[in-house]
């Protein structure tokens, strides 16, 4: 469900008009049933408002994971490939991520008899 700026600001622009025109001219025609049609449409706003919301959380929330699931496959081959036996300091933030880290340890491995 891949809705754009111009579909969301579309649908916006609907929803305002729709609510203008029962505000004006609803009451007249329709009565008090006016009220229940501006709470449905207010209502359906809010249902689509917090779907995109989801939807958005859902697809950043799958990006982070599959983006530490790929630090952490590179810092294990980091691992192996420098024969380390004792703990690195926490990678990431304010130091290097692993990827930095393996792609610089190719370019400085000294090897060993």
């Amino acid at each position: 469900m891949n809705i754009g700026k111009k579909n969301i600001l579309f649908i916006l622009i609907v929803f305002i008009l729709l609510y203008a025109i029962i505000i004006v001219f609803g009451e007249d025609y329709l009565g008090d049933f006016s009220y229940l049609i501006l709470y449905l449409i207010i209502s359906f706003g809010l249902y689509i408002n917090s779907i995109l919301q989801s939807k958005r959380l859902k697809l950043d929330t799958e990006k982070e994971i599959d983006d530490k699931y790929k630090q952490l496959e590179i810092l294990t081959s980091l691992y192996a490939s420098l024969n380390i036996h004792t703990p690195l300091p926490e990678t990431g933030g304010w130091a290097a991520y692993p990827d930095f880290l393996k792609k610089n340890s190719r370019d400085h491995i000294i090897e060993t008899p």
